[in-house]
């Protein structure tokens, strides 16, 4: 996690610039669950193991959700 403050307010920039917000939401959403309970699930299936490209990039969503939404 950045130093500063506001490190939400520069990472909600960037996914807003890249069309990101919500993704991990919606994933949630597929998978008829909320979003902190996805995160928890996410989180508890890959940390530690060897993952793919596309595995990786969903723990860093669930672990940004965990961080940014104070679970």
């Amino acid at each position: 996690m950045p130093n500063n403050e506001n490190w939400i307010k520069s990472a909600t920039d960037a996914m807003d610039k890249k069309g990101t917000v919500g993704v991990f939401s919606a994933k949630a959403k597929r998978a008829g669950m909320s979003t902190k309970k996805y995160a928890k699930k996410t989180i508890n299936e890959f940390k530690g193991k060897k993952k793919t490209k596309t595995q990786t990039k969903l723990l860093r969503q669930a672990v940004f959700a965990r961080n940014a939404g104070g679970y």
